[in-house]
């Protein structure tokens, strides 16, 4: 086995054995394995695995698996997280511009890009904003009407 799915295997283990919060705190448990990187290649060890990080109770966000980010989605919706996260939603060009309350940003984006809606190509979060780009043959009216299947009584700003 190679160097780097060793230690995709390596992270993936650590991230399901224990809640890991800060890329600090997984570079260390890497290093105490053996595993000696960069913070840069972590991150793109991260984007590359499809890891992602969802709300905790104990520990702000936590990291998790791909395989864990549906079960995620699934506890989040239930315990209606994104839903009451939005506060609204502005439009311009062909993007789509959602405020969330701060730190759900990221989670909301997953929640929406976990949707597959054929209006809306992919989401960028920051904090507590999320750009969400739309596909070219979708009106505006078609992009408000899939979030607010997400998000009933999406008000727009």
């Amino acid at each position: 086995m190679s160097k780097k799915k060793d230690r995709f295997q390596e992270i993936g283990r650590l991230i399901a054995s224990e809640k890991i919060h800060t890329q600090e705190g997984l570079l260390e448990n890497l290093s105490k394995n053996g595993y000696d990187v960069t913070q840069a290649t972590l991150s793109r060890d991260l984007k590359e695995i499809g890891v992602a990080k969802v709300p905790d109770n104990e520990m702000g966000y936590v990291y998790v698996m791909p395989n864990s980010i549906s079960q995620a989605s699934k506890h989040m919706s239930m315990v209606n997280l994104p839903v009451e996260s939005v506060i609204w939603v502005e439009f311009t060009h062909s993007f789509a511009v959602l405020k969330t309350h701060s730190g759900f940003a990221s989670s909301v984006a997953m929640f929406i890009d976990h949707a597959k809606m054929p209006e809306i190509i992919g989401t960028l979060a920051g904090d507590d904003t999320i750009l969400v780009i739309n596909r070219d043959n979708y009106a505006r009216k078609d992009i408000l009407a899939a979030l607010r299947r997400l998000f009933p009584g999406l008000k727009e700003h």
